[in-house]
């Protein structure tokens, strides 16, 4: 049955995976019902268990890519929502420099502009909590309820845990982002951050750092649910 499917191999694209016509399993059911339920997520799960693909599918939905959805179970969904299509606001952190907080700032600045662009806005030069949810706002009034959908969300702090003032001046750059899409929970149609850590493992790295008290479990947002 399977002799002549294409595996996707590698691959964690959905609209790649939809069009190249490679084998996927549905589970956009799964996906949609997550949409209905709640707004607010917080997926952990090892390296190579399908999270960034997870995203790429959300996307798609979300921005009533339709045709890449035919014969799958979310596909009535997503031509309605073609309608009236969301913005979606991608990030990945995965290629965050953490060689120095520098480098950091500058490639975190890169990818906020290059998020920003393709929504047409200009994301503000400073980065604090209050430029950044003017930021928010901005797109909010021009499109409605948008979504936000971070992966590898706890790859700056992973990468750089063994270095504490490093770790520090990370946490506390990124908090900027957290708070200002926190402070927008009333903007958010759906917000999906997704990693290898689950918040019960946060006070695993606490505990390495020579502070002892560094509150990753609030790098997240305080309205996830315990």
């Amino acid at each position: 049955m399977f002799d002549s499917c294409k595996l996707p191999m590698d691959r964690d694209d959905f609209k790649s995976i939809r069009r190249e016509q490679y084998l996927y399993v549905d589970k956009t059911a799964l996906l949609e019902s997550l949409i209905e339920q709640g707004k607010k997520y917080l997926l952990s799960c090892p390296y190579g268990s399908g999270k960034t693909l997870t995203l790429s599918t959300l996307t798609a939905m979300f921005t009533g890519q339709f045709e890449l959805f035919k014969g799958l179970a979310a596909e009535n969904w997503v031509r309605e929502c073609a309608k009236h299509p969301y913005a979606v606001l991608n990030f990945d952190f995965y290629h965050l420099e953490t060689t120095n907080f520098k480098s950091f700032q500058a490639s975190l600045a890169a990818m906020l502009a290059s998020v920003a662009d393709d929504v047409h806005l200009q994301v503000p030069a400073a980065h604090s909590t209050l430029h950044l949810l003017q930021f928010f706002k901005a797109l909010y009034r021009r499109n409605g309820p948008f979504v936000i959908l971070i992966d590898n969300y706890d790859k700056p702090i992973i990468a750089s845990f063994e270095q504490p003032k490093l770790v520090l001046k990370i946490y506390k750059e990124l908090q900027n982002l957290y708070k200002a899409i926190d402070a927008s929970r009333n903007y958010l149609k759906f917000v999906m951050l997704a990693g290898e850590v689950s918040s019960d493992e946060f006070g695993v790295f606490a505990t390495r750092l020579s502070t002892g008290h560094l509150p990753l479990k609030s790098l997240v947002f305080s309205w996830f649910p315990e």
